[in-house]
């Protein structure tokens, strides 16, 4: 379970007897929170949820339904949401996250690097890729997303990085706020629904009984703060749980039972407050930086003097961490972060006002189940117009199940001798335009989404490719616009990371990296050592000091990738370009990829090769050399014997044909060309043969080496 406290299990909440300041600061707690939602985020809520069924298909009241139950008419729905939603969805999980960072000020390429690999490590660890997909169709779909990233100790006591996801209604930005980035807010609020044995997990007995005691005694802020069971029947219906909540006690047969908790409401806020910062200043340069929050005073000093800096303080705005569970305080202290944990995304963000796919689709779904629904109706109406027929005319039915069977199929009336025939009723016919009206509102789904039937793949086979491609791209225009925010809330995550990394990864670690595509004579993970100490004074990639920038960019997955980087291979390898076949197995998704490419390169020589096979390869290498020699010599006999033949003709006529110039030119060229492959061969075979020998040269000297140690070994034990 993900930590609500900023450090370890142990609350940092201050004990304090003074229960009237405890009260009043959950007074206000309280008061900021239903202020948030009265403030707009209860309007939220019903936003949200109304846009998630609508994407689950569930868009019909209950009410409306009932009543067209009761009138025999259809409540039809189609839903057109949810694959126009799933286009988007799929666009995100195309372009994953790219995050590196480059150094600015103070900073170097190495460290740079470092963050890099460490970073992408956490994401790993994390598997942000799964849950950036959640945030974005929370966003999508309910107008908002956010994550939640800070530091987790339950596995790791350095501490590690643990990213979240939470949901859109527990999460309460700032009501006032008017910017997309939260370090411009001036609170955030979660809010969630907790046991009292989530409590006692989190903040410890104490806090449970304090909770439970409040709850008891009807210490609470309203049905809205709590829920309660019945210890007597077991019930958990909410109508229940108000009356227990207003009367205290509940009777069963004349015997009395308290209350008990169910879930209480806990309110966990992170605002700003002006409070002493300690900062670090560089003598050289005047550049500051924030110390770790959670450093004491030898800590500090003791790392200013390690790194040549000033000690400084100044009153700055810092953040105020305040959990309460009603009216009990569970923790009030300062954040040990520098800025809120709550990483928002907003497809569309105006000004404090944010804006999702689904919320703008919800008329024209309405509209176009309604129109279905109607047209359905007409059709069933016009199947089973009615009868007119006289009393006692029908002598196989009643009246009753003439209306009840009168449209089935194959229906025979037998009428009573002289009486009139049935008449059938004709239905009006159906209005003209109503089928075009549906197509309207479909139409209208597209248009406000941006979401084209060739992105749907619905296009007809009569649209050419080239339209296809391009009805594509204007769709991806329009959709720029929630993947360019996603772009901002990943650069908001990567920050986010960068100062945990920066304050919270400062000892000495080892982690662990691994690659996505090894190469030759890479190997799937390396250790990479951070803030490591040399005999020297030195510290190995120090994460903590510098200031480094953050770039996002977009890539496929890894699937898409390395599909897409096979197939490049392959077409460069058609065109010409002389890419060695090893390295062609190795970018592509066999199971024993590597193992084959060894083999093939072991084959081609471009491995290391034993004594054996080297004599073998460059006897081969002799007898190719020896083929070309004799090709060689025999077109340029065929050359000098031509040559021959044509002089004497020009002594005897004083002219040459001219097919025997053509035939002799054709010699020429071909004599030419095995003369130059030849000369190529013979270059190639003498590298070749340097290189093999001097691959065995240093394997006879390690082997050599080798046993020296090994004959000396013995000696250096005896001794």
């Amino acid at each position: 379970m993900k930590k609500d406290k900023p450090l370890n299990g142990v609350s940092s909440s201050k004990a304090s007897g003074d229960d009237v300041a405890e009260a009043q600061i959950a007074q206000e707690e309280w008061g900021r929170y239903r202020e948030a939602v009265d403030l707009g985020h209860d309007k939220y809520m019903e936003r949200a949820k109304r846009c998630d069924e609508f994407y689950r298909g569930d868009q019909w009241e209950e009410s409306d339904r009932s009543a067209l139950d009761r009138q025999g008419k259809p409540a039809l729905t189609i839903n057109q949401i949810l694959p126009t939603v799933n286009v988007l969805l799929g666009e995100q999980i195309t372009r994953r996250a790219d995050i590196r960072y480059k150094p600015a000020k103070d900073g170097k390429e190495e460290i740079a690097a470092a963050l890099t690999k460490t970073v992408n490590s956490v994401m790993d660890i994390n598997d942000y890729d799964s849950k950036e997909s959640e945030v974005f169709a929370d966003g999508i779909i309910e107008e908002r997303g956010y994550f939640d990233v800070r530091m987790e100790f339950d596995d790791n006591m350095m501490g590690e990085i643990d990213i979240q996801v939470e949901d859109p209604c527990d999460v309460i930005p700032d009501p006032r706020g008017k910017k997309y980035d939260p370090s411009t807010w001036t609170e955030v609020t979660k809010t969630r629904w907790w046991s009292l044995d989530d409590i006692e997990r989190e903040y410890g007995a104490v806090k449970r009984k304090r909770v439970e005691a409040t709850a008891q005694h009807d210490a609470t802020f309203g049905q809205d703060s709590i829920k309660f069971d019945s210890t007597f029947s077991g019930t958990d219906s909410d109508k229940n749980s108000l009356d227990w909540y207003s009367t205290g006690t509940t009777n069963f047969g004349g015997e009395s039972e308290k209350k008990r908790v169910r879930s209480i409401r806990v309110l966990e806020r992170q605002f700003y407050e002006n409070s002493k910062l300690y900062l670090f200043v560089d003598p050289k340069t005047g550049d500051t930086k924030v110390a770790p929050l959670m450093w004491d005073k030898e800590k500090r000093e003791a790392f200013a003097e390690q790194m040549g800096l000033f000690l400084h303080h100044r009153t700055q705005k810092r953040i105020k961490w305040r959990v309460c569970a009603g009216k009990v305080v569970l923790h009030d202290d300062w954040s040990p972060y520098r800025s809120f944990t709550i990483i928002p995304y907003f497809p569309y963000f105006r000004r404090g006002q944010t804006i999702g796919v689904v919320s703008n689709l919800l008329s024209p779904q309405e509209f176009l189940n309604k129109i279905s629904s109607q047209e359905l109706h007409i059709v069933n109406a016009t199947a089973n117009g009615g009868w007119i027929t006289e009393a006692g005319a029908i002598a196989n039915m009643t009246t009753e199940e003439l209306a009840a069977n009168g449209a089935e199929t194959g229906l025979v009336i037998e009428k009573s001798p002289g009486a009139p025939s049935p008449e059938k009723i004709q239905p009006n016919t159906i209005p003209t335009g109503l089928d075009r009206i549906g197509m309207k509102a479909s139409g209208a789904i597209r248009e406000i989404s941006g979401v084209t039937d060739a992105m749907l793949g619905t296009a007809g086979p009569e649209v050419s490719g080239v339209a296809l491609h391009s009805s594509e791209k204007r769709g991806q225009i329009q959709m720029q616009v929630p993947l360019d925010n996603l772009t901002r809330t990943r650069k908001l995550v990567a920050k986010k990371v960068l100062e945990l990394v920066q304050a919270f990864y400062t000892e000495p670690r080892v982690l662990k990296i691994t690659r996505d595509l090894p190469m030759e004579g890479e190997p799937l993970q390396e250790d990479l050592e951070v803030n490591m100490p040399t005999p020297e004074g030195d510290i190995i990639n120090n994460l903590s000091c510098g200031k480094y920038d953050v770039v996002v960019a977009s890539q496929p997955s890894r699937d898409s990738y390395n599909d897409t980087q096979f197939a490049e291979v392959l077409s460069l390898k058609e065109i010409g370009i002389m890419i060695p076949d090893d390295r062609v197995i190795e970018y592509s998704n066999l199971q024993k990829k590597f193992a084959l490419a060894e083999e093939v390169r072991s084959i081609t020589g471009r491995g290391e090769q034993s004594p054996e096979e080297a004599q073998m390869q460059a006897l081969h290498h002799q007898m190719e050399m020896q083929g070309q020699q004799l090709a060689l010599a025999k077109a340029e006999g065929e050359v000098g014997k031509l040559q021959a033949e044509t002089q004497k003709l020009m002594m005897e006529s004083g002219a040459i044909p001219e097919e025997l110039k053509l035939k002799l030119t054709e010699l020429e060229m071909k004599a030419q060309m095995e003369r130059e492959g030849f000369e190529v061969r013979a270059r190639l075979a003498m590298e070749s043969s340097q290189n093999a020998l001097e691959k065995l040269a240093l394997s006879s000297r390690g082997k050599q080496t080798e046993a020296l140690l090994q004959a000396t070994l013995p000696n250096n034990n005896q001794r």
